[in-house]
């Protein structure tokens, strides 16, 4: 063998020793978790949370695990936005309600006071209207009455 070749052995053997050694460290260091499966290992970079699924076919071999769930993570984000918005939303819709209300009512009268707690009592020309309201009503009651009263007296009456 050339020592070009015989180098080129022991580099190579030397890369393993070493990736295989700082690998082992790594485990033992509790960086990463390995988790039997059918054929192999899934294993677990808790540093990184990168998963890897590692087989031995002619010697072992590692590859990455597509990651499925940064495409929820991503949509949870999008929604965390838009409720984010929204409850800005809400609030201002509310602040918009309170202050059309308060333009609204009279002053003086806000419910602090006085024991009337936001209620507006009414005014004594309001009282006197609904009052004369009820007058009214009760005569014309009492003149559909008479009336009535009146049309059967006749009926016995005429009937006699």
């Amino acid at each position: 063998m050339s020592s070009s070749v015989r180098s080129a052995v022991v580099l190579a053997v030397l890369c393993q020793v070493l990736t295989h050694s700082a690998l082992a460290e790594d485990v033992k260091t509790g960086r990463y978790t390995m988790h039997k499966v059918d054929d192999g290992f899934l294993r677990l970079d808790t540093q990184t949370g990168a998963v890897a699924y590692c087989k031995n076919n002619e010697d072992w071999m590692c590859k990455p695990v597509e990651d499925t769930t940064a495409e929820y993570r991503e949509k949870i984000a999008q929604l965390e936005q838009e409720s984010a918005g929204l409850q800005r939303k809400i609030k201002l819709l509310e602040e918009l309600i309170v202050k059309r209300a308060n333009e609204k009512e009279p002053a003086g009268l806000s419910g602090s006071g006085k024991g009337t707690s936001g209620l507006q009592l009414p005014s004594e020309q309001e009282i006197d209207e609904a009052l004369d309201y009820f007058e009214n009503l009760l005569r014309k009651f009492q003149d559909r009455l008479k009336r009535l009263e009146q049309g059967k007296s006749q009926e016995e009456g005429s009937a006699l």
